[in-house]
């Protein structure tokens, strides 16, 4: 797991959600950046997403 990802899953800990803004502001990157790391902890089973578009948000998989 890379930095990021550590700061994502430490934010989510405290927080029900994150938007895929609140990310890029979380981490400091644009929103290519944002979506690839979104994207590969949903692949590695990290955070889960729910809803799409405008109000697409990436919670924390149940353990």
């Amino acid at each position: 797991m890379n930095g990021q990802a550590k700061i994502v899953l430490d934010y989510l800990a405290g927080h029900e959600c994150v938007s895929e803004s609140e990310l890029q502001e979380l981490l400091g990157v644009k929103r290519t950046r944002a979506y690839t790391l979104a994207k590969q902890m949903t692949d590695a089973g990290m955070i889960t997403i729910a809803g799409r578009g405008a109000s697409k948000r990436y919670i924390l998989t149940a353990q």
